[in-house]
């Protein structure tokens, strides 16, 4: 999910002879799926390819992106190879919170960068999933004008995890997550009359699609339901109807990645039992 052990203390660790600390540099060299004769000395397919030489002149590290594994389990024990690894850089110090890792390359930091764009926190991407199905969704204000998220035309990733060719290779573009997050605006309808900010307001909608109409308020265990309350239903900020439309981007192109990273492994493996893990997998 982009937040793997580092390069360096992985390659150490190989060269040392360090029996204490294993990573999939300990697996034997092999040649690539791609038919190559040699891999690097990599025992598996790994990204970029030139990994060794551009870890000694970056100024902080490597970390694991994606990897994908193939595995058989057997009656006593279960075989695993790694078969594909993508590196990417440290493009913070490591000595950050949670080393940076929102602002690293990986698919799943990506996701998590505009969690943090959003919400404030890199681990609240549950958030981001589940505001993305609102792009489909649309308000109407007490003047009767339509309120809709407007949508995200510009990409945030895109290309094949796998490839290093210049027309196909991964790709990021973090202009849409750059820049003052939306967690730090402070527009006019997060105010009340009085001047006060209402914090919750910021995300706080429904999905009733029509101001003018009403919706019964759900009673409390300790409230008797009279049946007479009554509140007008909860509209989309100006900040959330952005939020839903960056959401519904980096959904839509986290999907297309991916979907497109397991099909080119399946297709490579032949493999038809799927597992996905991490944290945004």
């Amino acid at each position: 999910d982009g937040m793997g052990e580092s390069y360096r203390t992985m390659l150490h660790a190989k060269t040392s002879k360090d029996l204490s600390y294993v990573s999939d540099l300990n697996f034997p060299a092999r040649s690539n799926h791609s038919g190559n004769n040699s891999n690097n000395g990599f025992p598996f397919d790994c990204i970029p390819s030139d990994l060794y030489e551009q870890a000694r002149s970056n100024s902080f590290d490597w970390r694991e992106a994606e990897s994908v594994y193939v595995f058989e389990k057997k009656a006593s024990t279960l075989d695993l190879r790694p078969v594909f690894k993508r590196f990417t850089p440290e493009n913070s110090p490591p000595t950050l919170y949670n080393h940076g890792f929102e602002n690293m390359d990986s698919a799943g930091a990506l996701y998590s960068r505009a969690s943090s764009h959003i919400f404030g926190d890199w681990n609240a991407c549950g958030k981001v999933m589940g505001l993305a199905p609102w792009m489909q969704h649309s308000w109407k204000n007490t003047q009767g004008e339509l309120l809709k998220p407007q949508g995200e035309a510009r990409r945030i990733m895109w290309g094949s995890i796998y490839s290093e060719e210049e027309d196909s290779k991964f790709q990021i573009e973090k202009d849409v997550i750059s820049g003052a997050p939306l967690i730090s605006r402070m527009d006019s309808d997060l105010f009340d009359s009085r001047g006060n900010v209402i914090s919750k307001r910021r995300y706080d909608f429904d999905e009733s699609s029509d101001n003018t109409q009403k919706s019964i308020r759900s009673s409390t265990d300790n409230e008797e339901d009279t049946g007479d309350q009554e509140e007008k239903p909860r509209l989309p900020t100006k900040v959330a109807l952005e939020a839903i439309s960056l959401a519904n981007r980096i959904q839509i192109d986290l999907e297309d990645v991916l979907l497109d990273f397991v099909k080119h492994f399946q297709e490579i493996s032949g493999e038809e039992n799927l597992c996905i893990a991490g944290g945004v997998g």
